[in-house]
């Protein structure tokens, strides 16, 4: 056999292993990833396909950034942020009591709604939404309106 041929042959067989491996390694990912959690009862506001960013570190602030994958959910007792990508650090239940939001800047459909809690681990947490319906949102949580934060 030519040698040509034989590194031809040992690239393409070596190109389709590393190819099963990635898909076995994300069908595994896949199915023990947690499960989305159903939605409560009572719910005030849900939103669905939310971008935004924690203001965990300068890591997940600026650069980490989920583009359309979170989704928000208020209910009577706590505010539910979750995300199905498991970066980005999006995740979060906290109760509504300990919730304070602030309203900022609107940009193409979205307005922006920085978030601040007690988190699960202790201390506390921000993260930054970009929600379709920040006035419904912000309601929900009982906070002051933007006109009386910006005004």
């Amino acid at each position: 056999m030519d040698a040509g041929i034989r590194q031809t042959l040992v690239f393409m067989v070596g190109a389709l292993v590393w190819v099963a491996i990635a898909a076995a390694a994300f069908v595994v990912w896949r199915m023990r990833r947690p499960r989305p959690t159903p939605l409560p009862a009572g719910i005030l506001v849900h939103e669905s396909f939310v971008s935004g960013s924690s203001h965990k570190n300068v890591f997940t602030r600026h650069l980490v950034v989920s583009h359309n994958t979170a989704s928000v959910t208020v209910t009577p007792g706590e505010l539910i942020i979750a995300s199905p990508v498991p970066v980005g650090d999006l995740n979060h239940r906290a109760p509504r009591s300990g919730v304070r939001a602030t309203v900022g800047r609107a940009a193409f459909g979205h307005t922006s709604v920085t978030v601040e809690f007690d988190a699960e681990s202790g201390g506390r947490r921000a993260v930054e939404l970009a929600l379709r319906d920040a006035d419904g949102f912000v309601a929900a949580l009982g906070a002051v309106p933007a006109e009386q934060i910006h005004g």
